[in-house]
């Protein structure tokens, strides 16, 4: 590799790792999980990741799955099909 070609290695692999550490952390951990190798690669891959993390933020809201009231179904307010679970909370 010539001098000229491991600059830009290098640069590349720098400008990367910055497009990277801006994202969210989400998304950042969808991209890294493809293993970009160019920036434009990653690019590519976050649109699509952000994309799919905003439709299932949308259908699966963290709020309505999780109650922490005594006796409380949370099954009830689930979207999934999920068995009936009971949530019962125990004195230390």
């Amino acid at each position: 590799m010539t001098h000229c070609c491991l600059g830009f290695a290098i640069f590349e692999e720098l400008a990367l790792s910055f497009f990277l550490s801006g994202l969210t952390i989400e998304l950042e951990k969808s991209v890294r999980v493809h293993h970009p190798t160019s920036v434009q690669d990653a690019i590519s891959i976050a649109r699509l990741q952000d994309e799919v993390l905003q439709v299932i933020t949308k259908k699966f809201s963290l709020g309505k799955l999780v109650s922490l009231n005594p006796g409380t179904n949370i099954s009830d307010s689930c979207p999934l099909s999920l068995p009936k679970i009971e949530i019962i909370l125990l004195p230390l």
